[in-house]
């Protein structure tokens, strides 16, 4: 199981009551990136939605996020795949992106939560508007056995789907895989 499934499968919907989540990705620009995820939450605010034509600049961005944080009890950005920041963005958009993610956690008391590959991680440390980000790292290895088949059968099973055969699930007795899924 992936970064990008744990986060969608297991981290978002297991938010707590009065949270909201957003996952964006930066792609080849993170801003856009951040206001496509932002503008289903911002649907009912008309003035947040002409703010979108503008999420390419920082201050924009961090106001739309504002009023999407004060909205809620508490908020959750996730940014799936931060390494394309790195191997997409330019040195600019890094270091532009980077202080708007480190004003989001620190002014608009949004949680930010990051995941890459850890080959990146330390090229995060060259952006110190990061470091508010980064007061609580955790590092995730990866799920196996009786972990890894709960990451998968809890979503499912809040679906009202289950496995036909006992031994498909990752975990099980079986290899796993994508058939038996009913």
């Amino acid at each position: 199981m992936g970064k990008t499934s744990f986060l969608r499968a297991g981290v978002v919907p297991a938010r707590g009551e009065g949270w909201a989540a957003v996952v964006c990705t930066p792609g080849t620009s993170p801003f856009r990136g951040l206001g496509q995820a932002l503008a289903p939450e911002l649907a009912s605010d008309p003035e947040a939605l002409r703010m979108l034509v503008n999420v390419d600049e920082p201050a924009a961005a961090l106001e739309l996020a504002a009023r999407w944080r004060r909205a809620h009890a508490e908020a959750l950005l996730v940014v799936d795949q931060f390494e394309e920041l790195f191997t997409l963005g330019s040195r600019e958009t890094q270091v532009s992106f980077a202080a708007l993610l480190g004003r989001l956690a620190h002014e608009a008391d949004v949680h930010v939560l990051l995941s890459m590959r850890d080959d990146f991680l330390i090229r995060c440390s060259e952006q110190p508007p990061l470091a508010p980000v980064f007061e609580s790292l955790t590092p995730l290895a990866p799920l196996s056995g009786e972990a890894l088949r709960k990451a998968v059968e809890t979503p499912a099973g809040k679906r009202g789907y289950a496995f036909e055969d006992e031994a498909l699930p990752p975990g099980g007795n079986g290899s796993g895989g994508r058939n038996g899924v009913s």
